[in-house]
C-alpha cells in the first residue's frame, strides 16, 4: 500500500486554454493493466476511486513498448515521479471561470515531472501545484 499524496493544481488563464488542457487530460487515459479493466464512469467535475479522467499520459506519454513489456511501474517512477497515474480527481472553478482547481491523489509524492511538462506545453497558463502527503510533508512548485 502506498503513502498517498494529495495534490492540488491551480491553473490560471483563459478558459478556452484551460478547457483544452482538461480535454487533453481526459482523452489521454490508457488502461495500463487490462487484466484489471472494468467499466469506467467519467463524471465531469468529479472523479471517484477507480475513475480516470485526468491522466498524466496526456503530458508525459507512456511509450507503446513500455506498455507492451509490462514494465510500467519503473517507467512511471522515472518519468512521472509516482508509480501510478492520477486518481480520485476533482475539478472546480473560480467564479470568473479563469482559474481551475484540480485535486487528485498520487502514490508517494507529487508528479513534478508531469507538472513541468504541462507548463512547457501550456506556457500561457499559470500552473501551480500544492501537495501534502500522509506524513504531513508538503510543498508547492
Amino acid at each position: 500500500m502506498p503513502t498517498w499524496c494529495h495534490n492540488e493544481l491551480k491553473i490560471k488563464g483563459e478558459r478556452s486554454t484551460i478547457d483544452e488542457l482538461l480535454t487533453l487530460a481526459r482523452k489521454a487515459h490508457i488502461d495500463l493493466q487490462p487484466q484489471d479493466a472494468r467499466k469506467r464512469k467519467i463524471v465531469d467535475g468529479a472523479g471517484f476511486e477507480g475513475d480516470q479522467w485526468f491522466s498524466f499520459h496526456a503530458f508525459v506519454p507512456v511509450p507503446r513498448h513500455v506498455r507492451k513489456a509490462g514494465r510500467f511501474r519503473d517507467w512511471a517512477i522515472s518519468h512521472w515521479d509516482t508509480k501510478w497515474d492520477a486518481c480520485v480527481a476533482t475539478v472546480s472553478w473560480s467564479k470568473s471561470k479563469k482559474i481551475a482547481y484540480i485535486g487528485f491523489m498520487t502514490a508517494w509524492g507529487p508528479p513534478e515531472s508531469v507538472i513541468l511538462s504541462m507548463r512547457q506545453q501550456y506556457p500561457e497558463l499559470d500552473i501551480l501545484c500544492k501537495w501534502q502527503d500522509e506524513w504531513g510533508d508538503n510543498g508547492r512548485f
